[in-house]
C-alpha cells in the first residue's frame, strides 16, 4: 500500500532530552471492554479465516449482511484474507491495502456500500467492524490554529493515519486491547541521539474512566499520549508541546504515572507534513526534558462527508449552521484489499 504522504511527513523535534515511553500502559485501561458488535467476513471466500482470536466467516454464512446477490459475488477465495495478521505491517503488505474509519452510529444499522469508478469494478478482501469504548472518542477538542473550542466531532467520519507507539516496538493487533496496529517510531524521530527510552507499566495509574482526558486536540485529529513514570517527585517536569508553530501545551505538567491524552484540531494543511514537536519549559529549576508516550493521526471527514480532502465547514463556539452532536454506537470499520 503506498504510504500516506502525511504519515511520511511525521516528525518529532525537541532540544532537549526527550523521554520516549510506550503506549503500552494507556492500552490496560481497555482491557476489560467486549464490543456489543463485531463482525468479521472473510470476503471472497467458501471458508472462515481465523487470525488471532477472531474469526472471518465466509461469504455464504455471512448473506444476511450482504446486500449484493450471491451470483454477482466474485469468488476471490485465492486472494482473501490472509491467515496472518494482516495489519501487522504498518498497514500494507505486497500487493495489500488496509484502510481504517471510526463512525458514530446512531440509528440502528450501518450501511457501508463500495461504488466502482467509472468501467472498473469494487472488490474487497475482508472487512470487520467492531464496536470501540464510548470515551474513546469524545465531541469536544482545541483548533490549533486558531486556538479555540471545536465541538462536532462525533458528527464526523474518522480515517486513521497514523498509530505511533514512541520509546516501545511495533504493537501487533494480537497485542493491543482494542486490536489496533501501533507502529515504532524510528521512522519518524529525526534526533535520536537526543532520546532515550523508559518503561514503568506497573506504576501507571488510571482514574475512573480509564485515561484522563484534556480536551485540548480541520482536516486532522491529532491525539497526544502522556504518563510521567520517569519523575521521582512532583513539581519537577514541566514543558512545552507544539503542532507546528503552535505551542498548545504550554509548561504542561503531569500527575505522576497517571495516563493522560490531549486531543487537538488542526486545519488543512498548506504542505504533506504534520510537525509535532516538544521542548522545555522556560519555568526555572525544572528538568530540561520532555516526555510522549504515543501519537494518533485521523483525518477528519469535511462538511459534506468526504475524506477525501478539505476544510471541515466548522463554526466554533457558534450555534448557526451546525448539526447538534449525537452519541450513538462509535463503530471501527476496516477494509483489507489485495491485487
Amino acid at each position: 500500500m503506498k504510504k500516506e504522504s502525511i504519515t511520511d511527513g511525521i516528525d518529532f523535534r525537541h532540544v532537549s532530552q526527550l523521554n520516549r515511553i510506550q503506549i503500552a500502559s494507556v492500552n490496560i485501561c481497555y482491557s476489560q471492554f467486549n464490543p456489543a458488535d463485531k463482525y468479521f467476513i472473510n470476503c471472497g471466500s467458501l471458508s472462515n479465516t481465523s487470525i488471532g482470536n477472531r474469526v472471518f466467516i465466509s461469504d455464504n454464512l455471512a448473506s444476511s449482511f450482504l446486500s449484493t446477490p450471491q451470483n454477482v459475488l466474485v469468488d476471490t477465495s485465492a486472494d482473501s484474507a490472509p491467515s496472518s495478521e494482516y495489519s501487522e505491517l504498518d498497514f500494507k503488505s505486497d500487493g495489500a491495502q488496509l484502510k481504517e474509519y471510526s463512525v458514530n452510529v446512531t440509528s440502528g444499522d450501518l450501511e457501508i456500500t463500495f461504488t466502482p469508478s467509472g468501467s472498473s469494478f469494487a472488490f474487497l478482501n475482508a472487512l470487520e467492524v467492531v464496536s470501540v469504548p464510548d470515551s474513546l472518542i469524545t465531541d469536544d477538542a482545541t483548533s490549533v490554529t486558531p486556538p479555540t473550542n471545536f465541538n462536532g466531532l462525533l458528527n464526523k467520519a474518522l480515517e486513521t493515519v497514523a498509530r505511533v507507539n514512541m520509546g516501545g516496538p511495533t504493537i501487533r493487533p494480537s497485542n493491543d486491547s482494542l486490536w489496533r496496529f501501533w507502529a515504532t517510531d524510528r521512522s519518524f524521530s529525526i534526533t535520536p541521539n537526543l532520546e532515550s527510552n523508559a518503561s514503568k507499566l506497573t506504576a501507571v495509574k488510571y482514574l475512573s474512566g480509564g485515561a484522563t482526558l484534556d480536551n485540548a486536540p480541520v482536516s486532522h485529529l491529532i491525539r497526544l499520549h502522556f504518563c510521567d513514570i520517569v519523575s521521582t517527585s512532583a513539581n519537577t517536569l514541566y514543558f512545552n508541546v507544539y503542532i507546528g508553530d503552535s505551542n498548545v501545551l504550554p509548561d504542561l505538567h503531569l500527575p505522576l504515572a497517571t495516563a493522560y491524552y490531549a486531543d487537538f484540531v488542526t486545519q488543512s494543511l498548506n504542505n504533506s507534513q504534520i510537525r509535532i514537536s516538544i521542548g522545555p519549559s522556560t519555568i526555572e529549576d525544572v528538568y530540561p526534558d520532555a516526555i510522549l508516550n504515543g501519537v494518533e493521526i485521523m483525518k477528519i471527514s469535511s462538511s459534506n462527508g468526504s475524506l477525501s480532502g478539505g476544510n471541515i465547514a466548522n463554526t466554533p463556539n457558534s450555534k448557526s449552521g451546525s448539526k447538534k452532536s449525537s452519541r450513538g454506537t462509535f463503530s471501527r470499520c476496516r477494509f483489507v484489499m489485495c491485487l
